[in-house]
């Protein structure tokens, strides 16, 4: 039928909130380390060494890091607690 969706009739889908992702990363270079964090895909902190990464998505500075010989991986929170 035409015209019988919930569209036709002012009805609209809510959006869902989702959380915000919030992650910490390890950055490993041969010449220092430290770690980031971020919030849905955007540093939003970093330590001295690393503060013009603040602001940056994820993925550029992922291609810099390795561009460097580097790597930039996930802090695994459950791995480091486990005594």
């Amino acid at each position: 039928m035409i015209g019988s969706g919930a569209h036709s009739q002012g009805m609209r889908a809510k959006p869902t909130k989702q959380a915000p992702a919030l992650f910490d990363w390890i950055v490993d270079l041969p010449y220092a380390n430290g770690d980031i964090t971020t919030l849905d895909g955007t540093v939003i902190a970093a330590p001295p060494i690393f503060r013009w990464m603040k602001g940056k998505g994820l993925g550029y500075c992922l291609q810099w890091v390795e561009k460097k010989g580097g790597t930039i991986t996930p802090l695994d929170y459950e791995a480091s607690s486990a005594d």
